[in-house]
Order: structure tokens, then C-alpha cells, then sequence
């Protein structure tokens, strides 16, 4: 039984983010997706929309089915990055939808691997780490806790041994790694980095006219004037570094620079 509900659960969740992304669905699309026959799709079709009427618009009696304006996912995460991954999943074209990023530090699986391991184990990994402060790489001691990507890089979050503190060390720079049996004893419920959360209210650069302003403000903030972060502190300098937000307005300008932190002195003490 569970099986079941979690077999249509899976269903309804593609079928949702084709829906939503799409705006419409057919018997075609959920044939070509789910890889089943004319009969069954449309049972399927069926039950998706006995259980989401408000999903479908009104007007449509048959397929195709027209999505609704402002549809609320139930089962789908409604990101745009769970239809991208469904597409490129299962369609035979890639055309569509093109993915530009290019991760330049993909961790091999051996170093993932033992991180995960430690992270289940709660246990040490002893590794051996390249920095720009030891650039033929120094041995540690670390007790990580959590994987992050963070922009294009990855990260592991961890109590280093040696500076008795949590850091992040970069997945890429680590050339080797094996398990330590310890127990940790710095575990994520004491990283008050970590856990602690601060706002991050970003905006327009003030250096942009108000028309190049006006373009900002609906990309980004649906036409408000500034938009509302909320950030584990310890990613704070991250997630700026990402988005590409100024901090010194007066050195960080436009064009490279089209947005701005507006609270810094609040959120300044998390910088390094």
C-alpha cells in the first residue's frame, strides 16, 4: 500500500511540474514522460485531476488540460530547477531548456564518500587540504556535519581539530580523506553559525538610474523596492558572493554590480 501512494505521489508530483511550467498537460505528454500506454495514461490523467480540480482550468473538458492561473503546488516543490530536472530526465531532446552553469570543482565520489560516511557515523575524517596559506597541503582533523553548495563551489561544513572551531573547508581542495572512528563530540546542534539565521535585505544598486532601477525591481523583487533573504549566517559572505550584491556602493558599481546589501550594518559582523 505504501508502495502505491508513493508510486502516485512520484505521478503526481511530474505530472504537477509539467502542469505548472508547461500550463497545460495531455494524454501525449504524460505518455512521452511517464513511458506508459494510451489507457493507463488517461487513468492517471484521471486521477490527478479528481484529486487537483482547482489545478485545471474550467473551460477544458479534454486533453490537452489547461493549468489554472497561479497554481499552488501540492505535490511538486513548484521550483523551476525540479521541471528542468524532469525534462532533461526523461524527454529525448534537450533543446527545450539548456543549462549554461558549468560546475568547475565536481567532488570526486571518493572524497563525497567518506563525507558522508562521517557525517552518518558522527564520527572524524582526516583529511588532507590544500589552501592558498599551505599550498602543498596540510593534515586535519574535522567533524563534518553538513554538505553545501554554495554558488559554484562545494562545501563541507565541519569542527576543525586544529583551530577549535567549525569552518568550511572547500570539497575540491581535499586530496585525500579516511575516517577516524571517533565519536564527534561538536556536533550541528552547538554550531551556533550554523543554526543561527540572520536577514539579508537586498535592493536596487543606488548607483543605477531609476528606469535600470525600475528593470532590477521586477527581475528580482516582483516590483518591490528590495527583497528579503533569510541565511544561515555562517553562508552569509556565500550567498552575497553569489548573487553579486555590493557591499562598498561607492568601489562595486554597475554594470558588474546591479544589486546592493541594504541592511550591511546588520549583517556586517558575519562578513570575512
Amino acid at each position: 500500500m505504501a508502495n502505491t501512494e508513493n508510486s502516485r505521489e512520484s505521478r503526481f508530483a511530474i505530472i504537477e511540474s509539467l502542469l505548472l511550467w508547461e500550463g497545460e498537460i495531455s494524454n501525449e505528454r504524460v505518455r512521452e514522460i511517464l513511458g506508459i500506454q494510451k489507457v493507463q495514461a488517461s487513468r492517471v490523467l484521471s486521477e490527478y485531476i479528481a484529486y487537483n480540480p482547482d489545478h485545471i482550468d474550467s473551460n477544458t473538458l479534454r486533453s490537452p488540460y489547461k493549468a489554472q492561473p497561479n497554481i499552488i503546488p501540492k505535490h511538486s516543490t513548484g521550483s523551476i530547477e525540479e521541471y528542468i530536472s524532469i525534462a532533461k530526465f526523461f524527454d529525448s531532446s534537450d533543446e527545450l531548456i539548456v543549462d549554461a552553469r558549468y560546475d568547475l570543482t565536481t567532488p570526486t565520489a571518493e572524497i563525497i564518500s567518506h563525507i558522508s560516511s562521517a557525517i552518518r557515523k558522527q564520527c572524524g575524517l582526516k583529511i588532507n587540504y590544500l589552501s592558498m596559506t599551505n599550498p602543498n597541503g596540510m593534515n586535519r582533523i574535522i567533524y563534518p556535519h553538513t554538505i553545501v553548495r554554495a554558488g559554484r563551489r562545494w562545501h563541507v561544513r565541519a569542527w576543525c581539530g586544529e583551530k577549535i572551531e567549525y569552518r568550511d573547508f572547500v570539497i575540491g581542495r581535499i586530496k585525500n580523506a579516511s575516517i577516524i572512528e571517533t565519536v564527534s563530540k561538536n556536533t550541528i546542534v552547538s554550531d551556533v553559525d550554523w543554526n543561527n539565521k540572520v536577514e539579508l535585505i537586498i535592493r536596487a544598486h543606488p548607483k543605477l538610474n531609476s528606469d535600470q532601477a525600475a528593470v532590477i525591481k521586477y527581475e528580482f523583487f516582483s516590483g518591490s523596492t528590495s527583497r528579503k533573504l533569510l541565511i544561515r549566517s555562517c553562508l552569509l559572505q556565500y550567498v552575497i558572493q553569489d548573487i553579486r550584491a555590493a557591499i562598498d556602493c561607492d568601489k562595486e558599481l554597475p554594470p558588474e554590480y546591479q544589486l546592493a546589501v541594504l541592511n550591511l550594518s546588520d549583517v556586517k559582523s558575519y562578513l570575512f
